[in-house]
């Protein structure tokens, strides 16, 4: 995600002013380690799909941002998850409801290790998505593809990031 276009903010007063209040330029939302940079910019966003991109591995985040997102999970039009190895399942589950109707891209990066299992990928297959239509695994266990997928897909990749990975 490029973010060069908040140096807009730095070329006036007046188009800062403009800027702060232009909803469009701030629904695109690059989650790291500090939930207080996503509250200054979740209602900067208005009531706009979002469209949430993080960068600091998940297991990283701290309490604050997850709760962050729980909050928000309904209003995000694409998720861009990446993971250190560890399961995205008891981060998901913290995020209670996961209902996104108007989520249609998801994409999830676990980097795990080829051993390691999901475990119940339940939650995944009870969460509504109902415009859900591109699916990217990278190095995601087949019981996660298998939980997310669903019939309003147009576009399912699932790839490994070591070619020597397969499903287990």
């Amino acid at each position: 995600v490029d973010f060069s276009w908040v140096r807009i903010n730095l070329v006036c007063k007046h188009w800062r002013h403009v800027a702060l209040r232009t909803p469009r330029i701030w629904n695109h939302i690059l989650i790291e380690g500090r939930s207080q940079c996503i509250t200054d910019l979740l209602p900067r966003s208005g009531q706009l799909p979002l469209q949430l991109a993080q960068m600091t591995p998940y297991a990283n985040l701290p309490i604050g941002v997850w709760k962050v997102l729980a909050q928000n999970i309904a209003r995000c039009e694409s998720i861009e998850l990446e993971s250190d190895g560890l399961s995205l399942l008891p981060h998901w589950q913290e995020l209670g409801d996961t209902d996104a109707p108007f989520l249609h891209s998801l994409h999830v990066t676990s980097q795990r290790q080829p051993s390691m299992d999901l475990g119940d990928s339940s939650v995944f297959a009870q969460s509504h998505w109902p415009r859900l239509n591109t699916l990217v695994c990278l190095d995601d266990p087949a019981s996660f593809v298998q939980a997310t997928v669903r019939p309003t897909l147009t576009t399912l990749e699932i790839g490994f990031l070591d070619p020597m990975m397969t499903f287990d």
